[in-house]
């Protein structure tokens, strides 16, 4: 793979991660986000599970690189998966490689 191609899969990579807007009082986005978040994981080889907390808020996110076996003490890995909200809105506001202009 040549550089320019693996350049353009991580910008792809982080605009749809950034034109995701998951502001915490917005389970829909949140819920979003988690799942933009599992599927990279997922394809990173990790086991991912997504567990409704209710419709107030968005899912439990479990993201483990552990293989299958007895438990092992391991430390948490905790992260929110909501963003700050984009002023103005993402719609509004696209977004763009750094040097590229509408």
């Amino acid at each position: 793979m040549s550089s320019t191609s693996r350049t353009e899969q991580l910008v792809a990579g982080i605009q749809s991660w950034l034109q995701c807007e998951s502001p915490s009082n917005f389970p829909d986005g949140i819920a979003a986000m988690a799942r933009i978040i599992a599927d990279y994981a997922a394809a990173a080889g990790l086991t991912v599970e997504l567990s409704s907390l209710g419709p107030a808020t968005g899912p439990l996110l479990h993201a483990t690189h552990r293989a299958p076996g007895p438990p092992r003490p391991r430390p948490p890995d905790l992260a929110p998966p909501d963003t700050g909200h984009p002023v103005p809105p993402a719609r509004d506001n696209p977004v763009r490689p750094q040097g590229s202009r509408p």
